[in-house]
C-alpha cells in the first residue's frame, strides 16, 4: 500500500521530441527515479512515483512510442497517466503540427494527423492490454524490432511487477542505474539495519 504519489511529466523518452518540446534528456529522469527510490527505501516511505507520458507529439514515430513502452516497463512503470498531443497556441510544436515544418529550421517534420495514426502510437502506453498485443506483435515484427517485442511481450510467462528496480535500456546509455552504483554494497548494509 503506498501513502502518497509525486506526479512528474518526463512526457517522453525520445531526445529529438524532448527537444521540441523543450525539455531536458530522459537521461535526468533516471536519475531522479534513482534518487526517488533511494530517499523512498532509506526513509521507509511508502511513496509512488506516478509519471506522465504524451503520444502522438510532432517528431515522435512509432518506433519511439515503442522504445517509450519498454523504457518504462524496464523501470517498472505501468503508465496510467498519458494522453495524446493537443495542439496549443503559441508553441513551436503547434507550428510543426499544422505546417509540417519546424519554424526556426524549416525541416520537414513528420507528426502523426490522421486518427489511426495517433491510435497506432497511443496503443503502445497500454502494451499489458490483451486487445493490444496482437497488434503490437505485428507492429513491431514489421518494422524489425524484436529486441522491443522481446522486452514489451516475452515468449516465456516473466513475473512482471510494477516499479521494480532495473537496469535501464533503450533510449539512453549513460544514465547510471541504482542497482549497478560502485556504492550499492554500503546502500545494501544500511537497509538490511533498518
Amino acid at each position: 500500500m503506498y501513502l502518497g504519489r509525486l506526479k512528474v511529466a518526463p512526457e517522453h523518452t525520445s531526445d529529438p521530441v524532448l527537444k521540441l518540446m523543450r525539455k531536458p534528456s530522459f537521461t535526468y529522469f533516471h536519475k531522479f527515479k534513482e534518487r526517488f527510490d533511494k530517499i523512498n527505501i532509506k526513509k521507509n516511505l511508502k511513496l509512488q512515483l506516478i509519471p506522465y507520458f504524451i503520444s502522438n507529439h510532432p517528431a515522435c514515430e512509432v518506433e519511439d512510442m515503442a522504445n517509450l513502452a519498454a523504457e518504462t516497463k524496464d523501470m517498472g512503470f505501468q503508465l496510467e497517466q498519458v494522453q495524446g498531443f493537443t495542439p496549443t497556441p503559441m508553441t513551436v510544436a503547434t507550428v510543426i503540427y499544422y505546417s509540417g515544418y519546424h519554424p526556426y529550421t524549416l525541416k520537414k517534420v513528420n507528426t502523426p494527423i490522421t486518427r489511426k495514426e495517433k491510435d497506432e502510437q497511443h496503443r503502445f502506453f497500454f502494451w499489458y492490454k490483451e486487445e493490444n498485443k496482437e497488434w503490437i506483435k505485428k507492429t513491431l515484427n514489421k518494422l524489425g524490432r524484436e529486441d522491443l517485442l522481446k522486452v514489451l511481450l516475452p515468449e516465456k510467462t516473466e513475473k512482471w511487477r510494477k516499479n521494480k528496480p532495473g537496469k535501464a535500456k533503450h533510449t539512453f546509455n549513460d544514465a547510471v542505474p541504482f542497482n549497478q552504483r560502485k556504492d550499492k554494497a554500503a546502500f545494501r548494509s544500511k537497509k538490511k539495519k533498518i
